[in-house]
């Protein structure tokens, strides 16, 4: 069984592994970015700005809690 501080650890790996994966994506130029599929959907900067407002949640309520069960 997973204690409170061991889920947490695997969880900020788990999103460090995954920023380092889509850091190459920020730095693409504006063209590529603001690209939107002639059949709709998000660009590139919408997925990775949900990506990171998602992730920042999720911190936020991991360390909710976490704050509850120690």
């Amino acid at each position: 069984m997973m204690t409170p501080t061991s889920i947490v650890t695997h969880v900020s790996e788990e999103l460090q592994d995954t920023q380092k994966l889509l850091m190459p994506w920020f730095e693409q130029p504006e063209q590529i970015l603001r690209f939107r599929p002639e059949a709709g959907g998000w660009t590139i900067a919408e997925i990775l700005e949900h990506i990171v407002l998602t992730s920042k949640f999720l911190l936020i309520l991991i360390q909710r809690l976490f704050r509850n069960l120690c």
